[in-house]
């Protein structure tokens, strides 16, 4: 032992003193937290997985609900803005831990969704561990191993972790709630504490109404539920809303369409509030409204814009708040992996995301098409924008149904569970 390592390692040096209980249990900053310039709540996908939420779908097995994950984890790896009309505010990491597959089926799927040798580094953000020697998630070990695969890859706040299937990734009962006690108090709490997004797939029991099979502990840590059918009619999966807890999301349904060269893709058919949102956005850009501006003088601006309500303006104005304020982030300080690419500079810090400089933010691109429609005196036209679709069932043509919900998505009712429905009741 050379005398440089006896001078840097001292045996007889004492211990750090341990961390004091305030060091280990800091308090929460409550002004910070009520703050007036505390940014709005943030989305991995708009109306359908707020960012940092722990979300379930739950379906009879074979529905389509694992393909509907695939296709959402390439649309948001690629940087692109929008999967079936829904706004993604920013780019993101996919951490998909894939326990039911083959390989043939993942190479099927992949295919029809447009990855080829040619493309596939353009998903570098999208990681895919196929059937991994992962310990249960049930377990200090698992809660490690997981840990330890998002450190690898980069996985931090503001991605996506994808757990396909939840039963595959626990190893107690499932009829036993501290099955589920244990998994959030190994890995859900660390999930949460690292704001990222969770999905995870489950299967529903006999009666699919009633959501995932077993422990009804199950859906203790849950933010959010869907419960995913296939229409027998149309083959569209229809989300409907089970558990929520958290505002802002939708009922939705999805509908896959395939080309004649076998690619994949999604829409949303029935989603008459959707298309109200995406004219107010077309209506608020053309009309130069800052995505800051206050509802009513946002609603002013844009009220004679056909098929625009005033809480599609609302929800407009925050999609547009959410998008420019996601283009210009940075990924955490991560461990590289080595058969990633790079995520470090030569100095150690961290780049910028893919493709984020060239995201250009909706505020710009207001004013861009504002110019175009503004004429010498002030005056702006607002956009020409095609009526919306009919609403199937409604004699006439019109933005939503009379007794169409835009909070649980329900016609002629709500859900329990909805805001505007209790209002209704009390």
């Amino acid at each position: 032992m050379s005398a440089e390592t006896w001078e840097t390692v001292d045996p007889f040096e004492p211990a750090p003193p341990p961390p004091t209980a305030a060091e280990r249990f800091p308090r929460l900053d409550l002004a910070a937290l009520v703050a007036p310039d505390r940014p709005p709540r943030r989305w991995t996908v708009r109306r359908f997985l707020p960012q940092g939420a722990s979300v379930s779908l739950v379906a009879p097995p074979g529905v389509g609900k694992s393909l509907l994950l695939l296709a959402l984890a390439t649309t948001i790896a690629r940087g692109r803005r929008a999967f079936a009309s829904l706004a993604i505010p920013r780019p993101a990491r996919v951490l998909y831990v894939d326990m039911e597959n083959t390989e043939d089926d993942l190479a099927d799927r992949l295919e029809s969704l447009e990855v080829t040798p040619e493309t596939a580094p353009d998903l570098d953000r999208l990681i895919l561990l196929h059937l991994p020697d992962l310990a249960p998630l049930d377990t200090p070990a698992g809660a490690a191993d997981l840990a330890a695969a998002m450190d690898a890859y980069g996985i931090g706040r503001g991605d996506l972790v994808i757990l396909d299937s939840f039963q595959r990734v626990v190893q107690g009962p499932e009829n036993d709630s501290d099955t589920y006690r244990a998994y959030y108090r190994n890995t859900g709490v660390l999930l949460k504490r690292r704001g990222v997004t969770v999905v995870r797939t489950d299967n529903t029991g006999k009666d699919a109404e009633r959501g995932a099979r077993g422990s009804s502990s199950k859906r203790d840590d849950v933010d959010i539920e869907y419960i995913v059918t296939r229409d027998a009619d149309t083959g569209h999966l229809r989300l409907r809303l089970g558990k929520v807890r958290l505002s802002d999301v939708a009922a939705l349904t999805f509908a896959l369409h395939t080309d004649d060269n076998g690619r994949l893709t999604y829409s949303i058919p029935l989603d008459p509030f959707g298309e109200s949102v995406r004219l107010a956005v077309s209506a608020l850009e053309a009309a130069q409204v800052p995505p800051g501006q206050g509802l009513n003088s946002a609603w002013q601006a844009v009220k004679g814009a056909p098929g625009v309500t005033r809480n599609a303006v609302r929800e407009a104005q925050k999609e547009r708040r959410d998008m420019v304020t996601g283009v210009d982030e940075t990924v955490p300080p991560t461990t590289a992996h080595p058969s990633s690419t790079p995520r470090a500079t030569q100095d150690g810090t961290p780049p910028a995301r893919p493709d984020d400089d060239t995201l250009e933010p909706l505020e710009s691109l207001g004013k861009a098409r504002a110019a175009e429609n503004r004429h010498d005196d002030g005056t702006v036209d607002l956009p020409a924008v095609p009526p919306p679709p009919p609403y199937i069932g409604a004699a006439r043509r019109h933005t939503d149904p009379p007794d169409y919900c835009p909070k649980c998505g329900q016609t002629g009712r709500h859900t329990s569970s909805c805001p505007i429905g209790k209002e209704a009741r009390r």
